[in-house]
């Protein structure tokens, strides 16, 4: 019995998956009327072939058993009117020829009549069951961003997404599915991917290239590798149209094997550009091609590789109270960095950041680094390191939450034994520790760096003397950081420099 079920499953994970999405999308050229090409049957080069031939794609002999969707933007419109949303879901759900009611009846009748119709998007999805609106849609500044998806990707990577993005991104942006952040296995993967890539789409909306380089760099997602996910792995696939209503990305990461996860587009001049699944049109994607289309039709290849040329290790930002945080980085040894510029915003969009200081790199063996913002603020709020390297060019990570004060404000909390008078202060600061513990104490500057430090001995003094003034160091007005490193703790306190 056991040796018959080892085999069955060796069958299946040979087998699956079997079937595939299929989808297909239009998009005019220079707000050419899709729908007033004449009808020439069967050459695919009019958008009259492209929906007879879903038909056969969305039908009970397809496998596309989970019913269809189809989504149109309106030229000069990146907000998609709920009008021009058609969809049949549910599990067995597909297309019927004899049924009046259809919803691609009806999108056939809208988008025929309608000669502002700029992009199409259609898609049949081959899933096990569910409830759902694909293509995805997604609202957000000031446009609707859309996506289809042919592939798949395992539980292991849904959660880890789930974990990136957190339960108050889907308080944010509900599921359209059925998804709950609490069970990965609720989720279809095609939203998840779509959820992934908005979060990088959404910190740098003006620069689109930045984003995918960050979606398909991150390496250390949890236990997941996404790069590897959505380049390498043949256990997962991540073919997808994304578009932002005014340009379309399309990628594709399977292997070059048949018709079952093709990927193609066809530029027809003057008129429309297609993308379909199955079959060949004039122009293959190969595996790891990643391209834009422009309203033009201007096809750009943005396929990157390496994508990114920092790796960093781990970034971190700790609240110290309502006023300082502190940001921590590591990154793998690169000598050809000259420094950091780190910038700050109230949201995820890197358009709206400031920049609020600037950290230089001391030795190219540096690797840890941490820099501390002076930021009155109980709300939530987000950092960016950009990095500067040596032959002037820099490259931007994705954002760092920080946490609200309410919830780590306590464990920072300094203990009354610890006292700094005066503060603010001008020549000398009088630290009173009243403890039997030894401290060693770091006075370190708003950008990170060490300009400090002295050990507090309890069999000795109660009392050490910071004295800024009868030292070769200069020290200039600003804020200072004290850090009090224990043996079991550390403490942070903020102090003021005026002269």
């Amino acid at each position: 019995m056991k040796k018959i079920y080892i085999i069955i499953l060796i069958v299946l994970s040979l087998s699956f998956p079997v079937i595939a999405c299929d989808m297909f999308m239009l998009q005019s050229i220079n707000g050419y009327p899709l729908f007033t090409l004449p009808n020439s049957a069967g050459h695919f080069n009019d958008p009259y072939d492209y929906f007879e031939d879903f038909k056969s794609q969305a039908n009970q002999s397809s496998g596309n058993r989970d019913g269809y969707g189809i989504v149109a933007y309106q030229r000069n419109n990146f907000i998609i009117d709920r009008d021009f949303m058609w969809y049949k879901t549910g599990n067995g759900s597909y297309f019927n020829e004899n049924n009046p009611d259809e919803p691609f009846y009806e999108a056939i009748s809208v988008l025929y009549d309608n000669p502002t119709i700029d992009k199409v998007l259609v898609h049949a999805r081959s899933g096990t069951g569910g409830f759902g609106n694909h293509p995805f849609v997604f609202d957000a500044n000031n446009r609707t961003y859309t996506f289809m998806h042919n592939g798949y990707i395992f539980n292991t990577v849904k959660q880890e997404i789930l974990n990136l993005l957190g339960q108050e991104w889907f308080n944010e942006h509900p599921s359209q599915w059925q998804g709950s952040y609490f069970s990965s296995y609720s989720f279809i993967d095609s939203e998840l991917i779509f959820h992934y890539f908005m979060y990088y789409f959404l910190q740098f909306p003006d620069d689109i290239p930045t984003a995918f380089r960050h979606a398909f760099n991150n390496k250390q997602m949890g236990q997941v590798d996404m790069e590897f996910v959505l380049k390498f792995a043949k256990s997962n696939i991540s073919n997808f149209v994304l578009s932002d209503g005014e340009d379309t990305y399309v990628y594709r990461s399977s292997n070059i094997a048949g018709d079952l996860y093709n990927l193609s587009y066809q530029t027809y001049a003057n008129h429309f550009v297609a993308i379909k699944t199955g079959g060949n049109l004039a122009n293959t994607l190969t595996k790891n091609q990643l391209i834009r289309i422009n309203s033009q039709g201007e096809v750009m290849d943005l396929s990157i590789d390496p994508i990114l040329r920092t790796n960093f290790v781990n970034t971190s930002v700790k609240t110290i109270d309502n006023s300082l945080y502190e940001l921590n980085w590591t990154i793998e040894s690169n000598n050809q960095i000259s420094g950091f510029n780190i910038y700050r915003a109230l949201n995820r969009n890197f358009s709206d950041a400031i920049h609020i200081t600037t950290i230089n790199v001391e030795s190219s063996n540096q690797t840890i680094f941490n820099c501390f913002d002076n930021y009155s603020s109980d709300l939530r709020h987000y950092y960016w390191i950009e990095v500067v390297f040596t032959d002037g060019t820099s490259e931007v990570t994705s954002s760092i939450p920080s946490s609200e004060v309410e919830e780590d404000i306590n464990v920072f909390d300094i203990p009354n034994s610890i006292s700094l008078f005066p503060n603010p202060f001008k020549d000398k600061l009088k630290i009173k520790i009243d403890s039997k513990e030894e401290y060693s104490v770091k006075i370190f500057n708003l950008k990170g760096q060490l300009v400090d430090k002295m050990k507090f001995q309890p069999n000795k003094s109660e009392t050490l003397i910071w004295d800024t003034a009868n030292t070769t160091k200069k020290f200039s007005n600003g804020i200072y950081i004290l850090k009090f490193i224990g043996q079991n703790k550390t403490f942070i306190k903020k102090v003021i420099m005026i002269k």
